[in-house]
C-alpha cells in the first residue's frame, strides 16, 4: 500500500478508540501479516492501542525494538531509531 490515502483507510477500519483491546489484535494481526513498507505503519498504531490500555511501556518497548528494526530493514540504512519520548493517554510522541 503506497497512497496515504489508502494508509488511512486501512488504519480507520482497525481502530476502535472504545475498545483499545479489540483494536490491538486487529493491528497486531495486519501488522504480522503486512509487508516492510506498511509494517511500520501498523506497528505504531498498535503501540498507540497499547498506550490507550496503560500498557506504556510495552507501547514504548515495542517502538524502540520492533520498529526501529523494520525501519532498518526497509530503508537498508543503519542507524535509523525512533526514540519514543512520550507515551501518555494514546498519543505517542517521537523524535
Amino acid at each position: 500500500m503506497t497512497d496515504a490515502g489508502a494508509h488511512q483507510a486501512q488504519i480507520d477500519a482497525l481502530w476502535n478508540f472504545d475498545d483499545p483491546i479489540a483494536s490491538e489484535g486487529r493491528f497486531r494481526a495486519a501488522a504480522d501479516a503486512a509487508d516492510l513498507t506498511d509494517r511500520p505503519i501498523l506497528l505504531t498504531q498498535l503501540a498507540r492501542a497499547l498506550g490507550l490500555q496503560g500498557r506504556y511501556d510495552e507501547a514504548a518497548r515495542l517502538l524502540d525494538l520492533q520498529v526501529e528494526e523494520v525501519l532498518v530493514l526497509s530503508t537498508g540504512v543503519i542507524g535509523v531509531s525512533l526514540d519514543a519520548q512520550v507515551v501518555s493517554r494514546g498519543i505517542i510522541a517521537a523524535s
